[in-house]
């Protein structure tokens, strides 16, 4: 877009820093803790263009390029599923299902 504007997501979109310890929600099957099969991954924000509905963030998010340091904000809030007792969440509800009443009670309980 132009010179201090690097990425810009705004809706539904993933994250990954850090090689994933510091905040990562890409998902990689088949890998071992070792070392040696450590690989690169791609840092910043990425689209969501999964069917999957609770592995993702919403809302805005940009890297902003100045000089030689590269700035990453985000800002997301959506509603999970999950069962609330007493202000705590005892369980997240990810299979999208909402067919009985006491699944639709779990229904955009816990904020995000």
């Amino acid at each position: 877009m132009n010179k201090w504007l690097k990425t810009l997501a705004i809706g539904d979109y993933k994250m990954s820093f850090g090689q994933g310890l510091v905040v990562s929600n890409e998902f990689s099957p088949g890998r071992s803790s070792m070392v040696v099969q450590a690989e690169r991954r791609i840092s910043g924000f990425h689209r969501h263009f999964s069917t999957n509905e609770h592995d993702y963030f919403r809302g805005i998010a940009s890297t902003l390029s100045l000089k030689l340091l590269d700035i990453s904000l985000f800002y997301s809030y959506r509603k999970l599923d999950g069962g609330v007792n007493n202000y705590e969440v005892s369980l997240f509800k990810t299979d999208g299902l909402h067919r009985l009443e006491r699944d639709r009670e779990k229904r955009h309980t816990v904020p995000m």
